[in-house]
């Protein structure tokens, strides 16, 4: 189900200021840094990721962009390692960055 209010409201008190080639004027988004993950692969070995900084943005206001495309939040210059819809409807994505 889709909502019908203005999305950004929900950016807009934690909200950095979010660039790319393409992007809309005056996008914000919420950077965050994403804990130390453990996990197991299928052949049984551990492996521990270290904490990665993201940011969540509209998914409508990020359709262009791909995975190793730059973007500047909140001054600093990375790159796209993943994306990933929130569940369950999808309205927000969360970007993983790397370094630039």
């Amino acid at each position: 189900m889709a909502f019908a209010e203005d999305l950004g409201v929900f950016l807009a008190d934690f909200g950095v200021p979010v660039s790319f080639a393409g992007a809309p004027s005056g996008l914000v988004g919420i950077q965050d840094i994403a804990g130390a993950h453990v996990g197991t692969t299928l052949e049984g070995i551990q492996v521990v990721t270290a904490p990665m900084k993201t940011v969540m943005l509209k998914t409508v206001d990020i359709a262009t962009l791909g995975i190793d495309d730059a973007i500047t939040v909140n001054g600093v210059n990375y790159v796209v390692r993943d994306k990933q819809e929130a569940k369950p409807d999808g309205v927000f994505t969360v970007l993983a960055l790397g370094e630039a």
